[in-house]
């Protein structure tokens, strides 16, 4: 498509991977993209694999937005099609919002690279990915960092974690830009939606992608044995894709008869999931921010999850409702407990932590990243 800037400034996204998996980092390229591109005051130029993916013809078509599209497998457009159009291309900055820019890539000196780093998930536990992606991601992020103008990270603690690996790297050139939710709410009756998954009358609530880092593999043994000491305990309901390293977890699935995995779910109808069940649990042993968490709340639900540092980021330390992801008897009294904590109770703790989640606002976020083409 023919660009006309003006004067404007232009800002070119990558969004060559909304054509791939849409998980956590995806979502977050796609609705901070939604928000920036509001700005009239630059022009944005999207970058896209394949096929336009998620961005609406109207957004499409504000005077400020233009956009390509690369043809393409996926390794081949990360390693070559991107970096070969954003060269010919020259735009003022390039973001990388969802995946670091390719390893060959060195960008034109009229170019500022601003690239998102989601966690360091690759250093600080690398068991939990596949050998191939735990190499390219610690390249990848080390590339980025010696190539990128300015640097984006979604919680203080990412933050650190990159600086821990990176000591010599300047902190002020990291910037937190927080994620919010972006959930569309259901008027959907929920027996609809509880047919259509053909989900239990009452369950408990697991949600993310299916691989090693979750801690699905615990949290479905602590469970078989609590269902044996007290059948009375609600079935798991797992919404999200299987990912990686995932063969053991199915294995243990395949025996126990109290777990139901929904497979794909539409976005519209997640807020009502989490609104009916009787409790989400988020078990991770590392995240890099936790939308769910903020998603969980938005639906008027409190989250069971790990005590990871990041978590404490988002609903404080004081929060009542973490357990150690490796203990088994700590899992079993907190459920026990939320299980029966008074409703009032919860209610106040419900509204004490959606006040801590205002800085996680998409106009929060984008204005982090408008302050740095400034």
């Amino acid at each position: 498509m023919s660009l006309n800037s003006g004067n404007k400034k232009v800002v070119l996204i990558d969004l060559t991977s909304l054509d791939d998996n849409f998980s956590g980092i995806e979502h977050y390229a796609l609705l901070i993209t939604r928000e920036l591109i509001k700005n009239k005051q630059y022009h944005f130029h999207l970058l896209f694999k394949n096929k336009v993916s998620y961005i609406s013809e109207d957004e499409l078509k504000q005077d400020n937005v233009s956009y390509k599209i690369i043809e393409g497998s996926r390794m081949k457009t990360l390693l070559f099609g991107i970096k070969k159009y954003v060269n010919k291309f020259k735009p003022d900055y390039a973001l990388f919002l969802a995946f670091p820019p390719s390893l060959l890539w060195r960008p034109k000196k009229n170019t500022k690279v601003i690239t998102m780093i989601h966690d360091m998930v690759a250093f600080d536990v690398p068991e939990t990915m596949k050998f191939a992606s735990r190499v390219y991601f610690k390249r990848s992020i080390k590339h980025a960092l010696k190539i990128s103008y300015e640097i984006i990270t979604n919680s203080y603690f990412s933050k650190n974690r990159i600086l821990f690996y990176n000591k010599k790297f300047n902190p002020d050139k990291i910037h937190v830009t927080y994620c919010s939710s972006g959930m569309t709410i259901n008027k959907v009756p929920f027996e609809e939606i509880k047919a259509h998954y053909n989900l239990p009358d009452k369950y408990l609530l697991a949600l993310s992608t299916v691989e090693p880092r979750k801690n699905f593999d615990r949290l479905i043994a602590w469970l078989d044995n609590i269902w044996d000491k007290n059948p009375e305990i609600y079935d798991l309901v797992i919404v999200g894709r299987k990912g990686w390293k995932v063969d053991k977890i199915l294995e243990n699935v395949r025996n126990i008869n109290r777990i139901h995995f929904t497979g794909f779910v539409d976005e519209k109808d997640i807020s009502s999931i989490y609104e009916n069940s009787s409790c989400f649990i988020f078990p991770s042993i590392y995240e890099g921010f936790g939308v769910p968490i903020l998603e969980s709340i938005e639906s008027n639900k409190l989250p069971l999850c790990s005590s990871i540092e990041v978590f404490k980021e988002l609903l404080g330390d004081d929060y009542p409702f973490y357990f150690d992801y490796k203990s088994e008897e700590e899992f079993t009294s907190k459920l026990n407990e939320y299980l029966h904590y008074p409703s009032n109770d919860a209610k106040t703790l419900l509204e004490k932590v959606t006040k801590r989640g205002e800085p996680f606002k998409w106009d929060k976020a984008a204005k982090v990243i408008e302050d740095l083409f400034k």
